[in-house]
């Protein structure tokens, strides 16, 4: 279970189904078993795969390892397109922007290999603004500092913690062999075995 404000890690070797878990809960995959509940009531009841993500999508946000945008865009550009498309939701651009600590990226562009941008932190960033855009309940991420270097991925991690706990958002994420400072910043981790076999779940000093 995930409580409000609770961040937590999900560790575990390649193949262990990190990935695999998000997308379940997320509604992308059918589960083999048991259920999905979010405030104590059964989330994909009787729904077709087709129409859980359309259930789901004022509840939870899902932040996917690859970061997805147009490179010629800024990223108040960006945002702005993303709240058009999640409907009505442009006044929120400020807000994430603020929480995320993106104000001085504004008018910078999103870029790519072939053309200079945003930092692979600020990518990161701008990737959990878009989400957070929908104001989720739940906040899934897969491999959130996957590609950073240790000062951008202590940074991405502290943003998840003080919004989570600033908003009551209960944040689930995937990790790959987090620092200690990044740990520090977790409630609680869930090591997972090859197989989909949860081995330990409790506060990351018990690791010790």
């Amino acid at each position: 279970s995930l409580q409000s404000s609770e961040l937590v890690c999900i560790m575990g070797p390649s193949g262990a189904g990190k990935t695999t878990l998000l997308s379940a809960l997320f509604g992308d995959k059918d589960l083999a078993q048991g259920t999905v509940h979010l405030r104590g009531e059964p989330l994909f009841r009787n729904k077709r795969r087709s129409s859980r993500r359309r259930h789901v999508a004022s509840e939870m946000g899902y932040v996917r390892q690859r970061d997805i945008f147009i490179e010629a865009l800024t990223v108040k550009e960006t945002l702005l397109f993303t709240a058009r498309l999640r409907r009505g939701v442009a006044a929120r651009v400020a807000a994430v922007v603020h929480d995320m600590g993106l104000q001085q990226t504004l008018d910078t562009t999103i870029g790519s290999t072939m053309r200079r941008g945003i930092s692979g932190g600020e990518l990161k960033r701008v990737n959990i603004a878009a989400e957070l855009l929908g104001m989720p309940k739940v906040l899934l991420l897969d491999e959130p500092t996957s590609g950073l270097d240790s000062t951008f991925a202590l940074l991405v991690m502290a943003k998840l913690r003080s919004y989570a706990a600033a908003h009551g958002v209960g944040c689930l994420c995937t990790l790959h062999q987090p620092s200690l400072q990044i740990l520090e910043l977790v409630d609680r981790v869930v090591l997972m075995a090859p197989g989909g076999a949860t081995v330990f779940s409790g506060g990351p000093a018990s690791l010790a």
